[in-house]
């Protein structure tokens, strides 16, 4: 059976099976079983048509009710989503409710935006409304960097370039983490800002990360869409 073009999308028919009543005649059932419906071709983040195993992306997290996501069960989802070296980092300082980090690479900003709208509909099908990240991921659209709060985890979607500059594994792994004081009831806004400033000249931001040229390529990319 040849395919048939439906505007500009390429079509292939799916033949499907039926099962035949035993009153039919070999005419009639021989009609019934030729008889054909069409499924349109799914892509992928990147415009590429996808296979047929690969289209229920969200369906890789399975759905039980109240149950936290397992940093595990995220990394195996993200990699089976295309996501690129998919790491768990366990703190060894537990901050707050969280007790690991959850490191993904995407291909794409698209790429990115698409796996981190998939853990953030789990939490959601989970009702998991503790969780700051079932509202959505923490970023904008075409950033290189997103975060989603699973309450126990947070998970880090992030572009190779941006990835590699900042070493946020790095970070999360080390045994006494630089850090801010905690401002409720122990230090005033102005000491705040002062360790603020240290923090930030004993740790300046990578150089080959420059926020002031990401803000320029984020504005040149509205431009560009305009």
């Amino acid at each position: 059976m040849k395919a048939v073009a439906v505007g500009k999308v390429d079509v292939t028919p799916v033949v499907e099976a039926v099962s035949m009543p035993k009153s039919l005649g070999v005419e009639d059932s021989a009609t019934l079983q030729s008889t054909w419906s069409w499924v349109p071709p799914r892509r992928d983040v990147d415009g590429q048509l996808k296979p047929e195993a690969m289209r229920e992306d969200d369906e890789v997290i399975a759905v039980i009710k109240g149950v936290l996501l397992e940093p595990e069960e995220i990394q195996e989802a993200l990699t089976k989503l295309g996501g690129e070296d998919a790491v768990v980092v366990k703190l060894k300082q537990r901050m707050d409710t969280i007790t690991a980090m959850v490191f993904v690479t995407g291909r794409s900003t698209r790429h990115l935006r698409k796996m981190a709208d998939i853990v953030v509909k789990a939490l959601k099908a989970r009702g998991l409304k503790q969780a700051t990240g079932s509202t959505g991921a923490e970023g904008e659209k075409d950033d290189d960097w997103l975060l989603v709060d699973c309450y126990n985890c947070v998970v880090h979607f992030m572009l190779v370039k941006t990835r590699t500059s900042l070493e946020l594994e790095k970070h999360w792994s080390m045994d006494e983490r630089p850090s801010m004081p905690a401002r409720a009831g122990r230090v005033g806004l102005r000491d705040y800002e002062d360790a603020y400033e240290i923090l930030l000249e004993q740790h300046p931001i990578p150089d080959d990360y420059d926020v002031r040229e990401k803000e320029r390529d984020d504005k040149n990319a509205v431009i560009r869409r305009l």
